[in-house]
């Protein structure tokens, strides 16, 4: 009797390691299928439906790649006199008040092309980043939460939200991606206060405002919820 029962437990264990190995087959099936489903639909709204660059406030940001490239080849083909020193050019430094530094530093090594190219570019690359970013969240999540939860996230938030601002020659995309993980990272504050996460946190909310600036609600609800997390914890040790 005493020689069997760790013989079932090993045998139970094993059979558990079988499983969760099996849902992590099939969750890496529907990530596949995800992905070319991304892909598909948004390569259908870059190519046929965004055409446009003129007229609209994707032309701003490409005029700030240029800017920030130091190169200010307009839309209309002429060049002027950069705005800064060359070794800004590897610094998000450009903004104009409505469009933010991050975005045109990330496309910034494709501005020597002409606007057309550079607008065609821009899009593909903000569809593949948003797809991979979506992809990793994914399996973060899987690993966090569970697979039902992960595939959620994947298709509410990849084909509600982040797929049609991916088709655009904008930060939109980049912003709600950003936003999400800061979000994320304040979450596992409230219930975990160690330092390594406030710096991750205090990097993803940076980086955030670099793209676009409305994070205020979100950093205000986070001090607050950090003020008050402290004055309870401060009265509870005392009493």
């Amino acid at each position: 009797m005493s020689e069997a029962f760790p013989s079932k437990l090993a045998k139970g264990q094993e059979a558990n390691r079988g499983k969760s190995w099996t849902r992590w087959y099939l969750f890496l099936g529907f990530l596949m299928f995800y992905t070319w489903s991304y892909l598909f639909l948004g390569s259908i709204l870059v190519i046929e439906k965004n055409t446009s660059r003129i007229g609209n406030l994707q032309a701003q940001h490409i005029e700030s790649v240029y800017q920030a490239a130091d190169q200010e080849t307009g839309l209309d083909g002429e060049t002027a006199i950069g705005r800064s020193e060359q070794n800004n050019r590897f610094l998000p430094s450009y903004t104009d008040g409505n469009v933010q530094p991050l975005w045109p530093l990330l496309i910034g090594a494709c501005a020597a092309l002409p606007p057309d190219e550079l607008f065609l570019i821009g899009k593909w690359f903000n569809l593949l980043f948003s797809c991979g970013i979506m992809v990793l969240l994914g399996v973060a999540a899987a690993r966090a939460f569970s697979f039902v939860g992960s595939a959620a996230i994947l298709l509410l938030g990849g084909f509600g939200v982040i797929l049609e601002r991916s088709a655009f020659f904008s930060p939109d995309a980049l912003y709600y991606l950003l936003m999400t993980l800061t979000w994320l990272f304040g979450l596992s504050l409230i219930r975990q206060n160690r330092l390594w996460l406030y710096a991750v946190f205090g990097i993803f909310l940076g980086l955030t405002f670099l793209s676009r600036p409305p994070i205020w609600p979100l950093a205000t609800a986070f001090l607050v919820v950090s003020i008050v997390r402290s004055i309870f914890e401060a009265w509870r040790l005392k009493n």
